[in-house]
């Protein structure tokens, strides 16, 4: 049990694209994530100051309480016609043990933007660490493909 009273089965939440009952088209998401409504704060020079705490954390982030956050990822761009399947990782930084990842996608080699639109719910513990880890570090975005164009590749194919 943590001192929320969660137990550890309720207290880690993930939702992957299609476990949701919500279906978020990406302009809505897009939308909603310009939209949102910072009642709990307010932000000075990029940064969100709350009462009650002597530093950038917010009212949400009671220590001890599960605070529930979401990751989307939209799409990525840039990527060579020489990689197929590519897909999204991401994880924190000392938790490579741990990472989350889209569905692989098929590259068309247009060069247009691969529209992943992955929906991630992760709900946690609220602690120091972690209160320290979101104000301090990043989450860590990977975008991984094969390449087709190998040697290895190649022989795979011939062999099938």
């Amino acid at each position: 049990m943590t001192r929320s009273g969660l137990s550890l089965e309720e207290l880690r939440i993930v939702e992957g694209q299609g476990q949701s009952s919500e279906v978020i088209t990406p302009p809505e998401e897009i939308s909603r994530m310009n939209d949102l409504d910072l009642k709990s704060g307010s932000l000075l020079d990029g940064k969100m100051v709350m009462e009650g705490f002597s530093e950038e954390i917010g009212n949400h982030l009671k220590l001890g309480s599960a605070f529930t956050f979401r990751v989307t990822v939209l799409q990525a761009s840039g990527i060579l016609p020489e990689y197929a399947d590519i897909f999204c990782q991401f994880n924190f930084l000392h938790r490579h043990d741990e990472a989350f990842s889209t569905e692989p996608l098929k590259n068309n080699g247009r060069g247009s933007p691969l529209g992943f639109y992955h929906v991630q719910n992760i709900a946690v513990e609220v602690t120091e660490s972690f209160v320290d880890y979101i104000k301090t570090k990043p989450i860590v975005f990977e975008v991984f493909g094969h390449y087709q164009q190998h040697p290895l590749h190649l022989q795979g194919q011939e062999l099938s």
